[in-house]
């Protein structure tokens, strides 16, 4: 490949990844956002959300006082984005372009390793503080550096992933009254691991990788890294965080980032995680071997597919068992069980389903799931029905209601469940076809109701979690509106379930997560369970005498069953926890809430605005060596915190050519009409000659989903504007362009590829001129695209891709209306057309009616998941690709003998056969690269020069 076209896919490769850094997200433009302003923060919230964002203004501030004394910097203002568009608990934070904390109020459900907290706002803001303040430093030659290039200056922002994230599980714990540190579901982990000798095989490379599909997953950073901050901080103090926050500000990214520990400890992080896990491991056995002191609950295991398996529930003719397992690619699918015979399983793909329950005639089952299927701007939890005589039809009984843990009543009229909000919850019930809803208990702001189940028709229980992560059973009696608190010697306690011996649920008063038994008048209870890890979800089977529930294991959570007998009676001994963080005698006697809500109340509240947030803060160089000279790129984005704007701008020059560029693009969301803008300036080469042609493009629109349809459904619309210079002669084309795109396909967790599904797109542009000449052209334009993912006959994580491509224009000039196609897959085909050849050169055809057909036969290699010690590459697995290319146009192509471009027609067809070997990698600890080496074999000699085609590329 030439320079020109090398430059070709690097300008559009680029301007395309920069696209990527907008906010992946939009707003809903109805809401009213506000402002409020601390001394310290400003948080972005919903005008209906004042008290919530009251609170969260308070944990800022709150926070600041804590942790500014420990880093010493930070930020003049942070802002905090309220973000209630999701059911699923988290944040993030960042500061790129500016200090930016977004957090999702909704409270974590019980099962979630987030799940175990005491005040979940203010230490989700503990958390996230954390991060703005280790990316604030920059010191010695970075200093002037952030003068010069802005905000993205940051050293720290690019330290590994359990070394950030274990400072902030740390954090959170130490100046809070809970926190993971704290969790006994955080030991239970570990006992697992331990158990099964899993915990020592850890290492620091592994550490940082939260996409392994191996226990504890996504969980791995967390876990490990709060460990190995927790060793040092007890060491050393507080202190450390400074020392090594500040040290590592000055310092050259991803490389001799183990100088620091030396220095301080007398050793690297690999060397201090290795003893930590022996220790750690030690530590855990030492709490199994407590554990069995007693009688040990012997589980066995119901074999399923997937990497776990839980939530269950035994129907009430105790004749079927259904349970929700995750599969390979995260995807929850319902398990339904009959003796010893499956009559459903994995016919579809469900999405965090927190709770599955059986109608009282055992004919039909109810759940929960989060989705958006049609809601472009939220993603929230919705109750499901499914009945035995059709299980493959699924009957959503509410939309868009933030409706979870469902259960029927006894008479199976009506539904209790949780009704979920920003920073609350709710006890409410429901008539069963989803009318008539009614809240019939609000506890306080941070305050966590779970499972509620009706224990009779007058009683429902549930459990209630506080401020201080005291979690509690609770029996509402409808009738007469009166609460009581039960079972309280069995304190923290969960779960609770009606069957025919009784309420079972989950008590940690021992430390460790057991299932409990309690007689019909809630007064006593005996364990049923004595695990070494945690069990959840328990269920009985009185007519075979056995008791359900899933149980962690070092492989993760697994549903096991085990014999019951009605006059069992364990004892679970009690255990200390693992790892001892005492809580801070000032946070102790803080009464946070209050002591907050009486200084928040004086902070003005001012209306949301976009522009003071619009000014670049950053730009990037890049220098790209040529034969003749340099290629240099300048770029900026930037984006108000709510999405409501976003930009992006590149700016080229070719010392070779003397020729710049120009790209930019602008998003406005501020309607639910999106609009877009766009306008670029840029060379391109032909094969056949050095003369350029010069392009000039322009676009506005909109692009947006189409209305009540699902979101698989979206549209652009709008009008284009394209100016070309070719030698001697203008060419201007403007004109109304649509496309509509389809896409059902997704590949998540362990697939080297979507693995089911379809995309389908097609487009159509009117070139409209009044009236045409040589210059303004008036001719359309229609494309299709259809692509298809079939794995079904094929060993697991083996696909077959089809991918059919068409072009036509009614213009007969190729070289001023053609496409052209790519000779490999780069970040982005889309440089001076979009076909793909492999095994020929770019832009080796052209042509104004194309078809392009891709098959490719994807297959898995090797599992690696290794890397070494701290060096910011880590390899993740290998699979390989055959392929098949075609391509047949009313057009040119390009012979390379005759270094001319030569007429073709449809009837002549062009092919290739290859194969490719990839290499996914994790690099510089967040960049995940995807290395190839191609072999590639143009069929036509006089085009591809004969031979085979080596290849190697790099993909995001």
């Amino acid at each position: 490949m030439n320079d020109h076209l090398l430059l070709n896919m690097l300008n559009l490769t680029f301007l395309l990844t920069l696209l990527t850094s907008f906010p992946s997200y939009a707003v809903d433009p109805l809401i009213n956002w506000k402002v409020i302003k601390t001394p310290h923060f400003e948080v972005i919230y919903d005008a209906k959300q004042h008290q919530i964002a009251q609170q969260y203004a308070g944990y800022a501030e709150n926070s600041f006082d804590l942790l500014s004394p420990i880093f010493k910097e930070y930020p003049e203002k942070t802002i905090i984005v309220i973000d209630d568009s999701s059911d699923q608990a988290n944040g993030y934070a960042t500061r790129l372009p500016y200090p930016l904390i977004n957090v999702r109020p909704v409270l974590p459900e019980q099962s979630e390793t987030i799940g175990m907290y005491g005040n979940w706002g203010y230490e989700l803001v503990l958390h996230e503080y954390t991060h703005i303040l280790s990316f604030e430093p920059a010191h010695g030659l970075v200093r002037p550096l952030r003068w010069v290039f802005g905000s993205i200056m940051s050293p720290n922002l690019v330290l590994p992933r359990w070394w950030l994230e274990g400072l902030a599980v740390k954090t959170e714990t130490d100046f809070s009254e809970w926190g993971r540190l704290r969790s006994t579901s955080q030991d239970a982990v570990l006992r697992a691991l331990a158990e099964e000798n899993l915990l020592t095989k850890e290492n620091i490379a592994r550490a940082n990788e939260a996409g392994i599909l191996e226990y504890p997953f996504g969980s791995r950073p967390y876990l490990f890294g709060s460990l190995i901050w927790q060793k040092m901080v007890s060491e050393k103090g507080h202190s450390t965080i400074y020392d090594l926050t500040q040290r590592y500000s000055s310092r050259v990214p991803f490389f001799f980032l183990d100088t620091p520990p030396m220095e301080m400890f007398g050793k690297g992080y690999e060397d201090i995680f290795t003893r930590l896990l022996h220790e750690t491991h030690d530590k855990a056995k030492a709490q199994i071997e407590t554990i069995r002191q007693a009688p040990q609950t012997r589980g066995k295991e119901i074999s399923f597919n997937g990497l776990s398996s839980g939530i269950l529930d035994v129907s009430p003719d105790e004749k079927k068992l259904a349970y929700v397992t995750r599969g390979h690619n995260w995807a929850s699918e319902i398990v339904l069980v009959e003796g010893n015979s499956t009559l459903f399983s994995g016919k579809d793909r469900l999405n965090n389903i927190t709770r599955i329950s059986w109608h009282p005639n055992s004919k039909k089952i109810i759940y929960d799931k989060i989705g958006a299927d049609s809601d472009r701007y939220n993603i929230y939890f919705d109750i499901y029905e499914r009945s035995l005589t059709d299980f493959k039809k699924e009957n959503k009984i509410t939309i868009s209601k933030r409706a979870q843990q469902p259960a029927y009543s006894l008479d199976g009229k009506q539904i209790v469940y949780v009704q979920t909000g920003g920073g609350w919850n709710a006890l409410a019930t429901m008539s069963s076809d989803g009318t008539n809803s009614k809240i019939l208990y609000t506890p306080p702001l941070q305050h966590r109701i779970s499972f509620p189940e009706f224990i009779n028709n007058e009683e429902i229980i549930f459990s209630e979690r506080n401020l201080k992560g005291e979690e509690q059973l609770t029996v509402l009696n409808l009738a007469r509106n009166k609460f009581r608190r039960v079972l309280k010697d069995f304190v923290p306690a969960y779960n609770p379930r009606r069957t025919k011996a009784g309420i079972l649920f989950i008590s940690e008063k021992s430390g460790v997560a057991n299932a409990y038994l309690a007689n019909n008048s809630l007064t006593h209870a005996s364990a049923l369970t004595n695990t070494i890890s945690r069990v959840n979800h328990p269920d009985l089977d009185l007519t075979n005498q056995k008791i359900y529930y899933t149980e962690l294991t070092g492989r993760g959570s697994r549903i096991s069953e085990s014999r019951y007998q009605p006059n069992m009676r364990l004892n679970p001994p009690k255990i200390a926890p693992a790892t001892e963080v005492p809580i801070k005698k000032e946070i102790a006697e803080a009464e946070l809430d209050s002591r907050l809500n009486q200084s928040v109340s004086r902070y003005p509240v001012k209306d949301y605005s976009s522009w003071k947030y619009m000014l670049p803060s950053y730009w990037l160089p890049f220098i790209y060596p040529l034969t003749n000279g340099v290629f240099i790129e300048a770029t900026t984005s930037n984006s108000d915190p709510l999405g409501k704007h976003s930009y992006t701008g590149l700016l080229t020059y070719n010392t070779s050519t003397s020729s710049t560029g120009t790209f930019f693009t602008y998003l406005n969301n501020q309607t639910r009409l999106p609009l877009t803008l766009s306008y670029s300036i840029y060379e391109e080469y032909l094969l056949s000659s050095s003369t350029p042609r010069k392009n000039q493009t322009a676009f506005v629109g909109s692009q947006t989903y189409i209305y009540s349809l699902p979101k698989k459904w979206q549209m652009l619309a709008g009008w284009t504007y394209s100016q070309r210079d070719v030698t001697t002669r203008e060419v201007i084309r403007t004109g109304p362009k649509l496309t509509v795109t389809y896409s059902t396909a997704s590949q998540k967790g362990d697939e080297i590829s979507p693995e089911s599904g379809n995309t389908l797109a097609t487009n159509y542009t009117h070139y409209y001129a009044q009236e045409p000449t040589s210059t303004r052209l008036d001719y359309e334009e229609y494309g299709l695209e259809w692509g298809n993912y079939f794995s079904s006959w094929f060993p697991e994580r083996h696909v077959l891709y089809s991918h059919l491509k068409g072009l036509y224009a009614n213009y007969g000039s190729n070289v001023v209306a053609g496409a052209t196609t790519a000779g490999a897959v780069f970040q982005s085909t889309v440089f001076a057309g979009d076909f793909l050849m492999r095994g020929y050169p770019s832009g080796a055809f052209l042509g104004t009616k194309v078809a392009n057909l891709n098959l490719e036969y994807r297959f898995p290699i090797s599992k690696i998941n290794r890397g070494s010690g701290m060096m910011p590459f880590f390899a993740k697995r290998v699979h390989g690709r055959a392929f098949v290319d075609a391509i047949i146009l009313d057009g040119l192509f390009y012979d390379i003998k005759r270094e001319a471009y030569i007429p073709t027609n449809i009837q002549k067809g062009f092919s290739a056969v290859g194969t490719e070997i990839h290499l996914e990698t994790n690099t510089f600890f967040y960049l995940p690269l995807d290395i190839y080496i191609g072999v590639y074999y143009g069929m036509d000699d006089a085009i591809s020069g004969g031979g085979i085609t080596p290849f190697i590329g790099i993909t995001l």
